[in-house]
């Protein structure tokens, strides 16, 4: 009879040991899979977007909930916030309206970007503002040229182009749309923010918002289009972003966090509307029954404040015609609702449009005053027409010689 190996039954029985270790780890690993698939599950998908979304901040004290710091452990457990984005298109729900107050993780912003108490009070002073070239921007005897005006006090505030009628962007933007459609400008704006800031200037951005000549013919699920799913084009055969789609109002609020990153205190919106000119019969919106015009406008409006306070700029909006002068343009989508939130509401004088017959429904009127053929003297009217109001000058050149303010 064969010899039994003495060590044989203690090989089998380190074998049965790994065995069992291996199984539990197994055991161990499919808990771990189970339970998170269940909270895949529950959350509606990998980032939260089709149903809701569970937040983890197991070391932030939430002040809202606390009331001060050293409250107790409750406050440092996990949080749960659930949300239907269905139910808010435009991701207006779910904003923490004390995260720009409190001064919590959402609502960072970077020190040179929070507006200053001198400067909060500033932003509620009448402005009175020039229109900089944008050619001339990056010249820094040109910012010198500017800021003598704020130092010989004829204006307090500049305005910067930073998205035109056509699409094109005036600085390097980094976002991916603008990139992509080659929007995208060269002038070094932050370095002239910072400039005029420097000087004591407050910073206006002036952004032409859903009139748009690259974005819509790069994407048309973003634009404006006809019965027949071509894009539309006004009388100047330039296209707009819809409104009502919410990538358009996502692409605005991209750069328009750019522009706040760069130092800007205020932004003003044009062509903030839907279409103003053109064959508006051959626009075809689809299912638009819960939503109207003045809605979907108000609601884009609303969320770019909203974004923009949390990173210390203000925003305000240019009126159409027919909003300056009756307090709302159903058409295009302006309402006195746009007024309630804007820092600033423009219109551009004409012989019917004045301070004194604007609807007295707006509240802080501020005139764009164009200057291209007017005379000195004109200007000078124009100027004094102002009174104590806010106004806008623009000049083609981006020259505003002190002869225009000199009484």
């Amino acid at each position: 009879m064969a010899r039994r190996n003495k060590n044989y039954g203690g090989y089998r029985g380190a074998k049965r040991q790994r065995r069992g270790r291996a199984l539990s780890i197994i055991v161990v690993v499919l808990a771990i899979l189970f339970l998170l698939f269940a909270v895949y599950k529950f959350t509606g998908g990998a980032n939260g977007k089709a149903g809701s979304f569970i937040l983890f901040r197991p070391f932030k004290y939430i002040d809202s909930l606390r009331g001060e710091k050293g409250g107790s452990d409750v406050d440092a457990e996990p949080i749960l916030i659930r949300e239907d984005p269905r139910a808010d298109p435009l991701g207006l729900n779910g904003q923490d309206e004390d995260a720009d107050e409190s001064g919590g993780a959402d609502a960072e912003v970077s020190k040179g970007n929070v507006a200053s108490p001198e400067r909060d009070a500033q932003a509620v002073k009448t402005v009175r503002c020039v229109r900089l070239s944008r050619d001339k921007i990056g010249d820094p005897a040109y910012i010198e040229r500017i800021a003598a005006l704020g130092d010989a006090g004829y204006i307090n505030s500049a305005l910067v182009d930073l998205k035109l009628p056509n699409g094109a962007l005036t600085f390097p933007s980094q976002t991916p749309l603008a990139q992509n459609v080659g929007a995208v400008g060269s002038a070094d704006i932050a370095s002239a923010v910072k400039a005029l800031k420097d000087k004591g200037l407050y910073v206006v951005g002036f952004v032409s918002a859903f009139r748009d000549n690259l974005v819509p013919a790069y994407d048309k699920t973003l634009a404006i289009r006809t019965g027949s799913g071509a894009r539309w084009l006004d009388y100047d055969s330039i296209s707009w972003l819809n409104p009502y789609a919410e990538g358009s109002v996502d692409y605005i609020s991209d750069l328009s966090a750019e522009a706040a990153a760069m130092g800007f205190d205020e932004l003003v919106y044009y062509n903030f509307s839907f279409p103003v000119s053109g064959k508006r019969d051959l626009i075809v919106y689809g299912d638009t029954s819960e939503t109207s015009r003045a809605s979907a406008v108000t609601l884009a409006f609303q969320r770019l404040a909203d974004e923009l306070k949390a990173k210390g700029a203000r925003v305000s909006v240019m009126l159409t015609d027919g909003a300056a002068l009756s307090g709302a343009d159903v058409e295009n989508g302006q309402s006195t609702a746009l007024c309630a939130v804007a820092s600033r509401t423009l219109f551009e004088p004409s012989a019917q449009i004045t301070f004194d017959t604007l609807s007295p429904d707006l509240l802080r009127p501020c005139a764009y005053i164009n200057l291209a053929g007017m005379s000195e003297t004109a200007v000078k009217e124009a100027i004094a027409s102002a009174a104590d109001a806010s106004y806008i000058l623009h000049s083609g050149s981006g020259e505003y010689p002190e002869e225009y303010f000199a009484n």
